[in-house]
């Protein structure tokens, strides 16, 4: 029997999903719990059109990121610091730090923890960034750090 789960089900399946289950699963536990709807032809008609909206959705968002990581890609931040002999930072250059210079000289608001850094930034000079701006797409920000 066909049903589509509201909910996660471990062992079944995400919500969402279209799943094939034994009618007693079905009736004495799916059902019962609310986790999941019988697949009758309406149900799987709404089904679709919910799919097809998300799917829509997801483009438009896939096609923001694209634009946005253009954006990233031909910015340049500078940050100011203090630094000893040597060119070596007092302290280190963070995340909120490159989050602040992003939003305040390209205008890009982003949170802190979508920007990756291997190693802390503690020299003078210039350094590429990740910023995660989509599940599987990260863009590459240049960050240059001067003396203050």
């Amino acid at each position: 029997m066909k049903a589509i789960l509201l909910k996660d089900v471990e062992g079944t399946g995400k919500a969402g999903e279209l799943v094939d289950v034994k009618p007693g699963y079905f009736n004495n536990f799916l059902a019962k719990q609310g986790l999941a709807l019988q697949a009758t032809p309406a149900v799987i008609k709404k089904w679709k059109q919910a799919e097809a909206q998300k799917a829509k959705e997801e483009e438009a968002r896939r096609q923001e990121a694209l634009k946005l990581d253009e954006k990233i890609g031909q910015s340049k931040v500078t940050i100011k610091a203090r630094a000893g002999e040597g060119g070596k930072l007092f302290g280190a250059v963070t995340t909120q730090d490159i989050a602040d210079a992003l939003k305040k000289q390209v205008g890009i608001e982003m949170d802190k923890r979508k920007i990756e850094i291997a190693d802390p930034l503690k020299t003078l000079g210039g350094h590429k960034v990740g910023i995660r701006i989509y599940p599987e797409m990260v863009s590459q920000l240049q960050v240059f750090i001067e003396e203050a």
